[in-house]
């Protein structure tokens, strides 16, 4: 079953297949999670949206999708703006994914300590900048990049056309380009 696509999963799952969640939680809950975390800021929250979304594939009725990771990112999206609403945030900040001990004690046998703190310390300076971004500009760089949905995704995803979601991440792009250069100068 772990070789099915997306779209047959969810029709087995539709038909109380539980088998179908299971396959389907094993694919996406990392990456959901991390999503609905660097959304919110809020692990706790993060969690809770992600039971939240599961809870909503397993009792949706309506029409299968087309695109299931496209819709499913879509739910999560919304989920996220509506947790936000009601906690009356008016800013997104992105905080860095979280990572499994085991994965951080890798990393430093494999690169050394060295490497690892120089590589965390890029990473935060890419977190800072990316929580500079206005909204619109942090969602598509999401996405894109952490989510790794393509760009045709990630204009489903926002509602927006395709050259308005290629125009977001070029400017995103461009925005924290110029954010980190400066950095560097200054740090330099």
């Amino acid at each position: 079953m772990d070789q099915l696509p997306d779209e047959t999963l969810f029709a087995r799952l539709m038909k109380g297949d539980e088998e179908a969640i299971e396959v389907l939680f094993a694919r996406y809950a990392q990456s959901l999670y991390g999503f609905f975390w660097r959304l919110t800021s809020d692990p706790a929250l993060a969690e809770d949206l992600l039971q939240e979304l599961f809870i909503r594939l397993v009792n949706y009725t309506g029409k299968l999708p087309q695109h299931f990771r496209a819709w499913l990112y879509t739910i999560a999206r919304n989920l996220s703006y509506d947790a936000l609403r009601s906690q009356s945030r008016q800013q997104i900040h992105q905080v860095d994914g979280f990572d499994d001990d085991l994965d951080e004690i890798k990393d430093v046998m494999q690169n050394g300590p060295e490497k690892t703190a120089l590589r965390r310390a890029d990473d935060e300076r890419i977190r800072k900048s990316l929580d500079q971004l206005p909204d619109v500009q942090r969602e598509v760089v999401v996405l894109r990049y952490y989510q790794e949905l393509s760009l045709e995704e990630i204009a489903k995803v926002t509602k927006v056309p395709l050259g308005t979601a290629k125009s977001r991440l070029y400017h995103a792009l461009e925005l924290l380009r110029g954010m980190l250069t400066r950095e560097e100068v200054k740090d330099g």
